[in-house]
């Protein structure tokens, strides 16, 4: 549900203007004027961004109150300019955890990773970052948990020790001491 209520628009740059929407009020004013434009459901537009940019910025004025060249222009800066950092991913999915029940807890799961970053330094690194920044900001409420059957170099983040150790078909627990 986070990944499909923060990330999942190409169009909306990756649902930056979505997420400003819905601070405005405005996303279901939003949503309404897409579908009485269509005849679609939103989400249904969404995975069709591209083709629906027309239509999805006649809703974004409707919903607004901007002329139609006005949201044009800012669906069009939100394309091309918007970014996450590693630092407001993990500021988004904290926000995203501070609004659900005490005992939630958000995991990523991302299955053989070694085959896509194991041999890249930088790579390793932003992961190691994201899943620090992760823990520290949500206070242990969102994890990343990843499989792999390369050999990886990880340092141990959830326990908070500077044990760092090759992993090699053998448990976790096998591999940092406590």
């Amino acid at each position: 549900a986070f990944i499909q209520s923060h990330f999942k628009s190409s169009f909306f740059g990756k649902k930056g203007s979505e997420r400003e929407l819905e601070s405005r009020g405005l996303y279901e004013k939003f949503t309404t004027a897409y579908q009485s434009h269509t005849g679609k459901e939103w989400q249904t537009g969404r995975e069709q961004a591209l083709l629906e940019s027309q239509n999805i910025a006649k809703a974004y004025a409707q919903a607004t109150g901007e002329s139609d060249a006005a949201a044009v222009s800012i669906l069009d800066k939100y394309r091309s300019q918007y970014r996450v950092s590693i630092e407001d991913f993990a500021d988004q999915v904290n926000a995203y955890v501070n609004k659900q029940s005490p005992g939630f807890r958000l995991n990523f799961f991302v299955d053989e990773v070694g085959q896509y970053i194991a041999e890249n330094v930088k790579l390793m690194t932003n992961l190691q970052t994201i899943a620090e920044s992760l823990a520290t900001k949500s206070r242990g409420r969102a994890w990343i948990m990843v499989t792999s059957q390369n050999d990886m170099r990880i340092r141990n983040v959830t326990r908070r020790t500077t044990c760092s150790g090759a992993l090699r078909k053998q448990s976790i627990s096998n591999s940092c001491p406590d």
